[in-house]
C-alpha cells in the first residue's frame, strides 16, 4: 500500500523549490550562519608599500620612482695626503741614510786590497794582473743590491698606504746611503801609513794597496735593488695598494 501524503511536508517542499518572485532581494543567510565560500587570505609577500626609511640622521629618502641606490651616500675613499706621502718618503730616507755607515763598515772589511810593493820610492803591483779593484767594485754593488731588496720589503711592510712617498723615500735614501758606505769604507784603511813608506827611500816592503772605489757605478746597487724590488711586490700584490 502506499504511503499517504502529508500536506505539510509537501507544501513547505514546494515553497523551498520554487523561485523567488520578481523584484524580491537576494536570499541571505541568517545572522550567525557561516558565510559559504573559501576562507579570507592575508598576503605575506609583495612590494614594500612606500620608500624605504633611513636612519641615518638628516637623510632624505629617494624619492619614488628613482633608481636603485640613490639614497645612499658613498663614503669617501680613504686616500693619502701630499703631507702624509712627503713625511713618508723623508722619513724612509732618513732611515736608510743610518743604514749606510754600517754597510760601509762591512765592505771596508771583507773587500780585498791589491797588493803593491815600495822600493826605492816606487810603487809596483806585486801582480800585474790582479782583478782586486773590479772585485772589491763588485762586493759593494752586490752589498747594495742585498741591502735594497730588505729595505724595499721592509718599507712595503711600512709604508704600502703610502706607495709614492715610500718609493720616493726608498730611492733617495738609497742613493744618499751608498755615498756614505762608499766614503766610510774607503777610511777604514791608514792611508798615512802607505804615504810615510813611500817617502822612505830605504829598503823594499810589501804593503796593501787603500781600499778605492774603481767606477761609480756600483753606487746604483742599492738604489736599484730597492726600487725593483718595491715595484715587483706592488705588482704582485696590487689589492694591498689604496685604491
Amino acid at each position: 500500500m502506499g504511503r499517504a501524503a502529508q500536506p505539510g511536508h509537501d507544501d513547505a517542499v514546494s515553497d523551498a523549490a520554487a523561485p523567488p518572485p520578481a523584484g524580491a532581494p537576494p536570499y541571505a543567510p541568517p545572522v550567525g550562519d557561516p558565510v559559504p565560500g573559501p576562507p579570507p587570505t592575508v598576503a605575506l609577500y609583495g612590494p614594500p608599500q612606500g620608500p624605504p626609511v633611513f636612519a641615518t640622521p638628516g637623510h632624505r629618502p629617494p624619492p619614488s620612482g628613482s633608481a636603485p641606490g640613490a639614497g645612499l651616500v658613498a663614503a669617501p675613499a680613504d686616500r693619502p695626503s701630499l703631507s702624509g706621502e712627503l713625511l713618508t718618503g723623508l722619513l724612509t730616507t732618513l732611515g736608510l741614510v743610518l743604514l749606510g755607515a754600517p754597510l760601509g763598515l762591512l765592505w771596508g772589511a771583507v773587500a780585498p786590497r791589491p797588493d803593491v810593493v815600495l822600493s826605492m820610492g816606487s810603487l809596483d803591483f806585486v801582480d800585474r794582473e790582479t782583478k782586486d779593484f773590479i772585485a772589491a767594485d763588485g762586493l759593494l754593488f752586490l752589498l747594495g743590491v742585498a741591502a735594497g731588496v730588505l729595505a724595499a720589503v721592509l718599507a712595503w711592510r711600512l709604508g704600502r698606504h703610502r706607495p709614492l712617498g715610500t718609493l720616493l723615500g726608498l730611492v733617495a735614501g738609497a742613493g744618499l746611503a751608498s755615498l756614505v758606505a762608499w766614503r766610510t769604507g774607503i777610511r777604514i784603511d791608514d792611508r798615512e801609513a802607505l804615504l810615510a813608506a813611500a817617502r822612505d827611500p830605504a829598503g823594499t816592503r810589501a804593503l796593501d794597496l787603500p781600499l778605492a772605489l774603481r767606477s761609480h757605478a756600483a753606487l746604483l746597487g742599492w738604489p736599484a735593488g730597492g726600487a725593483l724590488t718595491f715595484a715587483l711586490i706592488a705588482l704582485r700584490r696590487p689589492q694591498s695598494l689604496p685604491e
